[in-house]
């Protein structure tokens, strides 16, 4: 099975959202486990859109259309 660069620069990005999203869920919320979890959520968006940034070009849906405002 093959992936073409298309599919990869879609899923890897929902892929590290979803596995932050599972992490914060499972880690306690009285931060017994050494951190509060809340923090997961402030790295999720610098984290995902790093990971979005370099592959901008290649999402076409979120490219500027000629004409849009």
């Amino acid at each position: 099975m093959t992936s073409s660069r298309s599919t990869l620069v879609r899923v890897l990005p929902f892929a590290a959202l979803v596995a932050l999203l599972a992490v914060r869920g499972a880690a306690p919320a009285d931060g017994a486990c050494g951190f509060d979890p809340r923090w997961l959520y402030g790295a999720t968006v610098p984290v995902v859109g790093a990971m979005l940034a370099p592959w901008c070009r290649d999402h076409g849906e979120l490219a500027r259309h000629a004409g849009s405002p």
